[in-house]
C-alpha cells in the first residue's frame, strides 16, 4: 500500500564493479493507488457480534496487511489479524482469498472477495462452530479452597486441608 497517490519515482542504486558499460542505478516509475477501508461485519453462529481472526491473500499468495508494516494488536510474525465486528482493515483494490475463524472450536472458512477502487467497502463474515463446549460440564471447573480444581458437575462435599481425600475422591494429597 502506498501512502501517497499518483505517480511516484524510486531509484535503486548499488555498488558493484561490473564495468563502465553497466549502470549502477535503476530508476523505477510507478503509480500509487489509495488503500480501501474495508469494514468487517463479524457475526457468531448465534447472531451476536464477535471478534475473529482473518488472513487476506491476493492472487499471488501475498498476505495483507503486509507483516512488516503491522501495528498492535496485529503481530508481524503471524499471518492472521484480529478484528471485531465493525472494525476495518486497509486493503489495496483487487481480489482476495479470505480465511476466517475464531479458534479451535470453529470451522475455518474461506471465500474470495473483490475490493473495488472506492474509499470504503463492507464485507460480512459469519462464523460456524463445529462444537460448542461451554454447555458441557466437563470443562466447567472452579478452584477449590485448597487450590486444586474441582468439577462443577460433581456435587461439592466441601474441602479443607485435613479432609482433602474425602472431598476429592481419587485425587490423593
Amino acid at each position: 500500500m502506498i501512502r501517497e497517490n499518483g505517480k511516484r519515482h524510486w531509484r535503486s542504486m548499488w555498488d558493484e564493479d561490473a564495468g563502465p558499460w553497466f549502470p549502477h542505478e535503476l530508476p523505477i516509475l510507478f503509480r500509487g493507488a489509495p488503500a480501501v477501508k474495508v469494514t468487517l461485519d463479524v457475526i457468531d453462529h448465534d447472531g451476536q457480534p464477535v471478534t475473529a481472526q482473518f488472513v487476506f491473500r491476493d492472487k499471488l499468495g501475498n498476505i495483507y496487511p503486509v507483516e512488516d508494516r503491522r501495528l498492535a494488536p496485529d503481530f508481524f510474525f503471524h499471518d492472521q489479524i484480529y478484528r471485531a465486528d465493525g472494525e476495518s482493515v486497509q486493503l489495496p483494490p483487487g481480489e482476495y482469498e479470505v480465511s476466517w475463524s475464531r479458534g479451535p472450536e470453529y470451522v475455518t472458512q474461506t471465500r474470495s472477495i473483490q475490493v473495488p477502487a472506492v474509499a470504503e467497502h463492507r464485507e460480512s463474515f459469519r462464523l460456524q462452530r463445529w462444537i460448542h463446549l461451554a454447555p458441557m460440564a466437563v470443562l466447567r471447573r472452579s478452584p477449590c479452597a485448597c487450590g486444586r480444581l474441582r468439577s462443577l458437575s460433581v456435587p461439592d462435599r466441601g474441602c479443607d486441608s485435613r479432609g482433602h481425600d474425602e472431598a476429592h475422591p481419587g485425587r490423593g494429597s
